[in-house]
C-alpha cells in the first residue's frame, strides 16, 4: 500500500522473469440463424463433427425436459447440420512462424447461435481482446441492414476490437453474376462503415461453403 515507486517497479520486474507468452486468442463468429457460421468454423478448423445433430433443449422449457431436434441423428460426419444452441466452443490448432520459430497458437472459435432467444444472453460474452466474424448470407437482399444490430452490439460491448465481415453462399450465384454482386454487397457495407456506433472493420470476404477455399 505505501510501497515507492522503485519498489513497485523491481516487484513487476521480478515477476515479469517467470511470465511466459501465451499463444491464444479467441475468435467470436456472430450473425442471424442459419448464415452459415457453424459450416465456416467447419472448414477453418477441418473438424466435420461440428454442427453434426445434438439434443436439443429449449430454452423456454423446465424441469429438465426440454425438447429433441426433430433431426438428431447418430453423430458422425455424414450427418446433416442442425441450428446451434447457445454458444458453441471449439479449438483451432495452427502454426505460425516467429523469428525462425515454428509456433503453436490455438484459436478458439465461438459460434454463436443466430436464434432471437439466445440474444440477450450473447450480451455476456461479447468480449475485449478478441477477433469477430460478422457473417451474413449473401442471398438475402436485406442482409447487410440485417447484419447491423450485431456490429452495433460489438462496438458497444468490444469497442476496438477488429471485424472481420463474412458473406457465405457464395456458390448460390451463377458464375457471371459473382463480380457484380460482390460489388454491390461492399458498396452497401461502405455506406454504414465508419457511422457513428460502427466497429473497426478490417476486411469484407465472401467464401463458398460447399468447399474449402
Amino acid at each position: 500500500k505505501n510501497a515507492r515507486t522503485r519498489e513497485i517497479v523491481s516487484y513487476m520486474d521480478d515477476r515479469s522473469h517467470y511470465s511466459a507468452a501465451y499463444y491464444r486468442i479467441r475468435m467470436l463468429v456472430v450473425g442471424r440463424a442459419a448464415q452459415g457460421k457453424t459450416t465456416l468454423i467447419r472448414h477453418i478448423t477441418g473438424n466435420l463433427s461440428i454442427g453434426t445433430p445434438m439434443m436439443y433443449k429449449s430454452p423456454q422449457s423446465s424441469g429438465g425436459g426440454g425438447k429433441m431436434n426433430k433431426d438428431v441423428a447418430r453423430l458422425h460426419t455424414g450427418s446433416p447440420m442442425v441450428s446451434t444452441v447457445g454458444v458453441s466452443v471449439h479449438d483451432w490448432k495452427c502454426y505460425r512462424r516467429v523469428k525462425g520459430k515454428q509456433l503453436p497458437y490455438t484459436i478458439s472459435c465461438w459460434d454463436f447461435a443466430g436464434q432471437e432467444e439466445y440474444y440477450n444472453t450473447h450480451q455476456c460474452f461479447l468480449s475485449s481482446r478478441s477477433l469477430y466474424l460478422a457473417v451474413y448470407k449473401m442471398t438475402d437482399e436485406e442482409c447487410i441492414e440485417k447484419l447491423k444490430p450485431w456490429l452495433l452490439n460489438i462496438q458497444a460491448r468490444a469497442p476496438s476490437c477488429p471485424v472481420l465481415v463474412i458473406g457465405t453462399h457464395l456458390d448460390k450465384f451463377d458464375a457471371i453474376h459473382v463480380p457484380s454482386t460482390i460489388t454491390r454487397l461492399k458498396e452497401r457495407l461502405e455506406k454504414i462503415r465508419g457511422k457513428p456506433g460502427m466497429p473497426t472493420i478490417v476486411g469484407h470476404e465472401f467464401v463458398n461453403g460447399a468447399r474449402k477455399n
